[in-house]
């Protein structure tokens, strides 16, 4: 990433305490169901996928990180 302004999207994922069967090779050679917890974003739209906030990246900048205060 080189020097300029981004636009800022903060994400956080917590299990939602629902769960999802699934039937795949993928998951399990035999085939057989699993269940496999939900996913949920818990930061409000307005931060990620509505976000506003931008954040000018310089040298000084990447080395001593940005703070963003989330109401």
């Amino acid at each position: 990433m080189g020097s300029g302004t981004y636009r800022v999207q903060i994400t956080s994922s917590r299990a939602s305490g629902k769960t999802l069967t699934v039937n795949r090779r993928v998951f399990r050679r035999d085939g057989t169901k699993m269940e496999v917890p939900v996913m949920e974003n818990f930061i409000p739209a307005k931060y990620n996928v509505q976000s506003t906030l931008r954040a000018t990246i310089t040298r000084q900048a990447s080395a001593a990180g940005i703070d963003f205060a989330l109401e």
